[in-house]
């Protein structure tokens, strides 16, 4: 939200983001954003002028703010489970009011089409900077793995005490590997893991698009991971290692392969790595700033033709 605010001011858009405690802005990046407090865009705002973006996770609570209003949809699991399992009054993508929505894959826009087939979606790109993200090829790699805890426990926990009770038994070779619990980082921190870590480990299919895949794609790392929702954008068998969603076995063994690859020989491992560079290379900040120029043109337009 915040890259999409400075795209917008710097293209003559006059835009904030708005947090309800005055004074408040995220911290864990490096940022000027113009941020507005709840107080303060009560004062100036102008219902038939302006338009609010919100996020799809409000849910109902979406229609509690005035006006017209853009859902900006970066998660379409969250969209549906924080209405939870009851009868809701108005889904928010079918009241008047909201002139559409903003997704980022390509998975999240047929799956909200499906849903909301009347529904305006605008597509954008996120971009995923090589100037925080900094690539390093395999042979420059530690022995470390990186994961997010936050993402499907109940499977990362069997992998991670599966691979380590294999390394103790001496089955593996991962005796001396150690693992990076991404958790309460920092942009700057969360950078520097991805650029020592040979493996990163991501065990969530439910995602708008799964930005730290990437992340370490662009960095270097080797991902292994589950093969659904909007992943397979992005990741195929020849940038990543990829399994069936819940086949942690599967996952298991990749892991395994990488780091018998890795003390063996790093050929293949080299060839996964720049493919996965590539790819992740194709999310730039141009690609993002286009898109977000082109969705919001688009919705002014649309507005125009309802005569709005």
């Amino acid at each position: 939200m915040y890259r999409h605010v400075d795209i917008l001011n710097k293209h003559g858009y006059r835009t904030f983001a708005l947090h309800v405690q005055k004074g408040f802005r995220l911290k864990w990046f490096a940022n000027d954003t113009e941020v507005i407090c709840l107080e303060d865009f009560r004062r100036i705002y102008l219902p038939d002028r302006d338009i609010i973006v919100l996020p799809e996770d409000l849910g109902e609570g979406i229609l509690n703010f005035p006006g017209k209003k853009v859902i900006f949809n970066q998660g379409v699991y969250l969209g549906f489970y924080c209405m939870g399992l009851t009868k809701v009054q108005a889904y928010p993508y079918l009241h008047p009011d909201v002139k559409g929505a903003i997704v980022v894959s390509d998975h999240n826009r047929k799956y909200l089409s499906f849903v909301y087939p009347d529904l305006k979606i605008y597509r954008v790109y996120n971009a995923i900077e090589p100037e925080k993200f900094r690539y390093r090829s395999v042979s420059d790699k530690k022995k470390l793995i990186a994961c997010l805890p936050a993402k499907n426990l109940v499977d990362l926990s069997q992998v991670y005490h599966i691979l380590r009770s294999r390394a103790h038994q001496g089955i593996n070779q991962l005796k001396d590997y150690e693992w990076i619990f991404i958790e309460n980082m920092s942009e700057q921190n969360v950078a520097r893991a991805f650029g020592s870590s040979l493996i990163f480990i991501f065990l969530s299919t439910e995602e708008g698009v799964g930005r730290m895949p990437l992340e370490a794609m662009l960095s270097g790392s080797l991902v292994v991971a589950y093969n659904g929702g909007p992943l397979p954008e992005y990741l195929d068998d020849k940038n990543s290692f990829l399994s069936e969603r819940g086949d942690v076995l599967g996952i298991v063994r990749d892991v395994e392969k990488i780091v018998q690859s890795f003390n063996e020989e790093k050929k293949l491992l080299e060839q996964v790595g720049k493919a996965a560079f590539e790819t992740a290379s194709r999310y730039s900040a141009k690609r993002e700033k286009e898109s977000v120029l082109k969705a919001w043109e688009e919705i002014q337009q649309k507005l125009q033709q309802g005569g709005e």
